[in-house]
């Protein structure tokens, strides 16, 4: 009987350490699955009144989201004229290792308050750790050492160095692949790179890159990288670098930010006072085609993705001055919403049975996972500044936010 339980105590205690060490895994945009979607997260018995602050640091400007692996935090930011890679040990909050380079910046008048970026999330993998800053400038780090091991500045070969409001693109790591989309308004390039070296596996040459991340998914059999552009929406063979599918997505003033959500044989979009539209691919007798499946105006998302989780979609729209909803990804029918007047803009997690709602007003919601209803479990404020960037929610119930010139560690 003693041995016996031993075994149950031991396997108890290995699989609650595979938990924890998958929840600290926030590899790239949007997590380590690139779907907004952390790992396990165990609930408080009670939720306290407030999140106890673990470290805090001076971190530099931007919006991007810090990346986390092995216990270390990776972050891109803007520090004076130039921007800013450095590894910070979560544990302590102390700087590890920092790099910069030159990168100066002037924002457009009608976006000066989102500042001066970087707006790219870190990917980190296999120990390289890849930024892209405000000007295209593609850079691979070794992890643990900081070392760089090649940049690219992609800016350099486009007459217009990068989108109007400047790159916000996180790259992608798919099948030994480096996925970025280079160039600036009315000409750019979706280019593969060799992750370890960054020379080019191919090219694929025609509109300027949105503001929009890209995903892979498995269409028709093909694995694809689906591209929000400038003013289109396509899909890429990712082994041949081949178009496969292209449609029209012009949104105003060019304001394509949403990542796509892939679900099945669909993805759902939307973009600057555009519907929220689910997109089917399909591929008969040979050839490609897309067909929407449904489109919903009252739920229009402009720069906050949303998130699938058991089932349903959660999002903030930026109708009716901004609202959290819910709704049924396959249908397009509204589950539930709030009233409105939240704000303007959110990022959503969601982790175990909760969603994770943290505004650009630096307030972080904790709602149930439900679609039966809006059911608010906690409400904490985690900075003294905008937050622009993703919360990364961590095992151990901690939260890892930055906001406009700080990076935080909360914990519960």
């Amino acid at each position: 009987m003693r041995r016996n339980s031993i075994r149950v105590v031991l396997a108890f205690v290995v699989a609650v350490s595979v938990a924890a060490g998958a929840a600290a895994q926030w590899t790239q945009w949007r997590g380590a699955a690139r779907d907004g979607v952390a790992g396990a997260f165990a609930a408080p018995k009670a939720w306290p009144e407030k999140l106890k602050k673990v470290w805090s640091l001076e971190a530099g400007g931007g919006h991007s989201t810090p990346v986390v692996a092995d216990g270390k935090a990776y972050l891109l930011a803007r520090q004076g004229d130039q921007e800013a890679v450095s590894s910070v040990d979560l544990a302590t909050g102390k700087v590890l290792w920092k790099d910069s380079y030159p990168a100066s910046f002037s924002p457009k008048p009608e976006a000066r308050s989102h500042g001066t970026g970087p707006f790219s999330t870190p990917t980190l993998h296999a120990g390289v750790l890849y930024t892209f800053g405000i000007n295209e400038v593609l850079s691979a780090y070794d992890a643990e050492s900081g070392k760089l091991l090649w940049r690219n500045d992609h800016g350099k070969a486009y007459e217009v160095p990068h989108p109007y409001y400047g790159a916000s693109l996180s790259p992608l790591l798919a099948d030994g692949r480096l996925i970025v989309h280079v160039g600036g308004p009315g000409k750019g390039s979706l280019l593969s790179l060799d992750p370890k070296t960054g020379q080019t596996q191919w090219k694929l040459d025609g509109e300027g890159p949105s503001y929009s991340s890209p995903v892979v998914a498995d269409f028709g059999g093909v694995r694809q990288v689906v591209v929000m552009a400038q003013q289109s929406l396509m899909g890429v063979d990712l082994a041949k670098g081949e178009k496969l599918w292209q449609m029209p997505f012009a949104v105003p003033y060019d304001q394509t930010i949403l990542t796509p959500v892939v679900l099945g044989d669909t993805f759902i979009v939307s973009g600057e006072d555009t519907d929220a539209q689910a997109i089917r691919v399909a591929k008969k007798e040979g050839k490609w085609s897309t067909e929407k499946v449904w489109s919903n105006r009252a739920v229009t998302m402009y720069m906050s993705t949303p998130v699938l989780a058991g089932g349903l979609l959660y999002g903030f729209s930026t109708f009716q001055r901004g609202h959290t909803f819910c709704l049924d990804p396959k249908s397009g029918e509204v589950r539930w919403k709030t009233e409105g007047g939240q704000g303007e803009n959110a990022h959503l997690v969601a982790a175990g049975n909760f969603i994770f709602l943290l505004k650009n007003d630096a307030e972080m919601t904790v709602l149930q996972k439900t679609g039966e209803a809006y059911r608010q479990v906690a409400k904490y404020t985690v900075a003294d500044a905008a937050t622009w960037a993703h919360p990364v929610v961590l095992d151990g119930g901690r939260f890892l936010i930055k906001d406009a010139g700080r990076l935080t560690l909360w914990s519960l």
